[in-house]
């Protein structure tokens, strides 16, 4: 488990705990930031419902003092108040984030259902919250590939818009993973999405201005789903270290196709391009020969295309590279094929 998160180059876990009754002294939960903090994985902890919901607030005044001074914990974890048979009201959740926030400044990461067109929280909870995580799943049993996946850009785009400037918290995407209920039946109603809707739905949150996006994915989910979820968070967390500090839609470069979005990044170590086709097209018909120009100072002759080609039975990728032509009228350009939701690093 661990092993594969490692490899994989996962940052991020949430960590469902016990109730505060079956580990009084929660000891389970240092102990499981121990394991996350040898391997530089930073962990949301759920605060026990029951203490939560009991308005608890010497017990949630432990947790803190006994969880906060752990460096892998990058904070508190409440899971849909108000909603799904949560007794967690906005005053019980504002008296914890005080309580908690008076011994430790960890944020408050709480999962909200969205309108998934408007991102419109219930805003009697939102000043008790620091990070809100929406999920978004898409992937119905009996759709074919893609059928459905682009609303996950639908939710990014809406949740992403600056946060300090309209007040809202800053935002991770919940994506789909999920695998099997006890019964051995596909969770709610949903097939397992493929290594491709995996990526896209991913690359589409991630080149947009949030703060990071999780996969929920069982612990009875197949080798196939937990390989494919790896394997994009591996192309990912190799690449978005520099990506984040770049600019979603920079103005500095310039595309010549629409339903195209982008991600651009000028540093040290070179000039990177998360490009993401969020147009469905034709089905096996790229999009044919969409031109970048950059900006006038890049140098090079070639752009190298990371990750492409994967190849799920080897597990492999393919090498290319497009050429710049350095004679373009305001920097050099490249063109490229996008297949329908295709994904270029």
């Amino acid at each position: 488990y661990w092993v594969a998160l490692e490899n994989a180059g996962a940052n991020f876990l949430v960590a469902y705990s016990a109730s505060h009754a079956e580990n009084p002294d929660f000891s389970w939960i240092v102990d499981y930031l121990a394991r996350a903090e040898a391997r530089d994985i930073d962990v949301a902890v759920q605060i026990p419902t029951d203490i939560l919901e009991a308005g608890d607030q010497a017990a949630l005044q432990r947790l803190a003092e006994t969880v906060g001074p752990s460096p892998a914990l990058y904070g508190w974890y409440v899971d849909e108040p108000g909603c799904c048979g949560s007794q967690v009201t906005p005053e019980l959740l504002a008296d914890a984030y005080a309580t908690i926030h008076a011994v430790t400044d960890h944020p408050f990461v709480v999962v909200l259902a969205a309108q998934k067109s408007t991102c419109d929280y219930d805003p009697s909870y939102l000043a008790s919250i620091d990070v809100v995580m929406s999920e978004n799943y898409p992937i119905k049993n009996g759709t074919a590939e893609f059928e459905g996946a682009f609303s996950q850009t639908a939710i990014a785009e809406a949740c992403s818009v600056n946060d300090d400037v309209i007040g809202r918290p800053g935002y991770v995407a919940i994506l789909q993973g999920f695998g099997l209920d006890a019964d051995g039946q596909p969770q709610f109603d949903s097939r397992d999405p493929t290594y491709r809707e995996l990526r896209y739905m991913l690359f589409t949150t991630l080149v947009r201005d949030v703060r990071g996006a999780v996969h929920w994915v069982d612990y009875r989910a197949n080798d196939a789903l937990t390989a494919n979820v790896n394997a994009v968070l591996h192309e990912a967390s190799s690449t978005m270290g520099v990506l984040a500090e770049g600019t979603f839609a920079d103005p500095a470069v310039a595309v010549d196709a629409v339903d195209i979005a982008y991600r651009y990044a000028a540093t040290p170590c070179g000039t990177y391009l998360l490009v993401i086709n969020e147009s469905g097209g034709v089905p096996g018909q790229p999009l044919s020969d969409v031109t970048f120009t950059l900006p006038s100072g890049v140098a090079g002759a070639q752009m190298e295309v990371l990750f492409d080609g994967f190849d799920e039975s080897s597990r492999t990728y393919q090498s290319r590279s497009v050429p710049l032509d350095r004679e373009g009228p305001t920097g050099p350009r490249f063109s490229d094929d996008f297949e329908p939701y295709g994904v270029h690093l």
